[in-house]
């Protein structure tokens, strides 16, 4: 496991620990217990404009080893325990081009929240 790496996870939504579903993640940090994750959406189109600019359109999907345009929503990073990650190795990873520009948006937008 490494940072960058996409997994598919069951994630829960909400404050609902009960509703859940399996979605690609994207591991930022980890340690032994934990993952410290951004979740990956194919669901844009209806965002309202204040969510859509906290979401990172992935560039190389084949690379990240997604099949549909997705995008890494930055709004919050999600802590999950390892034992929610689904798949036992990583179906992708994010390419150069989108880490570099990941990181771009990242930065970018936390200096407009100060």
């Amino acid at each position: 496991m490494s940072p960058m790496d996409v997994y598919i996870a069951d994630v829960f939504f909400g404050d609902n620990t009960s509703k859940s579903k399996h979605q690609p993640i994207l591991v930022v940090d980890y340690d032994d217990d934990y993952l410290v994750t951004y979740k990956i959406t194919t669901k844009y189109a209806n965002k309202s404009e204040s969510i859509k600019k906290y979401y990172y359109r992935i560039l190389d999907l084949d690379v990240a080893g997604l099949d549909r345009q997705s995008y890494v929503d930055t709004l919050q990073l999600v802590k999950i325990t390892r034992n929610y990650v689904l798949s036992r190795r990583p179906i992708g990873q994010l390419s150069n081009r989108d880490k570099v520009n990941l990181f771009k948006f990242v930065k970018n937008n936390n200096a407009k929240r100060r």
